[in-house]
């Protein structure tokens, strides 16, 4: 656990570092710290900066949670574990990604082990506990980490957060595992990335059928300006993801 405390102090570092940048750029523009999926040959980038891998066990989307899209999330009462004052709370200082996993194999999907490897090496899932134990404070209280850490069935042809109306298109989905044909989600955390690894993959291991397979998400960190002629956010038309 010392080292969520360290990487909390890191956080509130690199956001001083952040703000302070911000305040000698031009007015008119704002940094923004994005993380967002590589595209290359088998990763489909889609909308905001989110990716897709296909094979013949799963489908696996991924897409990095900033505070906007906490917004949205937020606005699902499963997932606010008390009544949400939007000025009032504070995301934990942690990496927080959205996971939609379809099952394209013939076999219950098994999700073995889900990390972050690097440079500096791996850096492992936090538990729900874990977070619980050490964001305590009562700015963090509106997030019910069990809840967003719990599998939901997608029953719909959506996959990015802003697209998905949560209260009507998610299932709870208390299996285990992956039944074939199904598209679950899910959210997991892992501590604040040190500022020197601005390249990373997401590591997710999978079972099914007796055969395990480890799919690798190459991910990119960086700032960019918003408003301002330099380091612009790539648009991207919308597309189809699982049906």
């Amino acid at each position: 656990m010392a080292a969520l405390y360290e990487h909390k102090l890191q956080w509130i570092i690199v956001s001083l570092a952040v703000c302070f940048m911000a305040q000698f750029s031009c007015r008119s523009s704002v940094l923004k710290r994005v993380v967002a999926a590589e595209e290359n040959s088998y990763v489909d980038i889609r909308k905001n900066n989110s990716g897709l891998i296909r094979s013949v066990f799963c489908d696996v989307y991924i897409e990095h949670i900033d505070a906007e899209k906490w917004e949205k999330l937020l606005k699902f009462k499963v997932y606010a574990g008390e009544t949400l004052l939007l000025t009032r709370y504070q995301v934990p200082p942690l990496e927080f990604m959205h996971f939609i996993i379809r099952n394209t194999s013939n076999y219950p999907l098994v999700i073995k082990e889900v990390c972050i490897e690097g440079e500096r090496g791996t850096i492992p899932s936090l538990t729900s506990h874990d977070i619980e134990r050490v964001y305590r404070s009562h700015l963090y209280s509106v997030f019910d980490f069990d809840a967003l850490y719990s599998p939901r069935r997608l029953t719909a042809a959506h996959y990015a957060i802003d697209d998905i109306r949560y209260e009507s298109e998610t299932i709870g989905y208390n299996f285990g595992f992956i039944a074939q044909g199904d598209t679950v989600l899910f959210v997991r955390a892992f501590e604040w990335i040190p500022a020197s690894m601005d390249r990373f993959s997401v590591v997710i291991t999978v079972k099914a059928g007796g055969a395990q397979r480890t799919i690798r998400f190459p991910m990119r960190r960086y700032l960019y300006r918003r408003g301002g002629t330099d380091f612009r956010e790539p648009e991207r038309e919308d597309e189809e993801f699982l049906y």
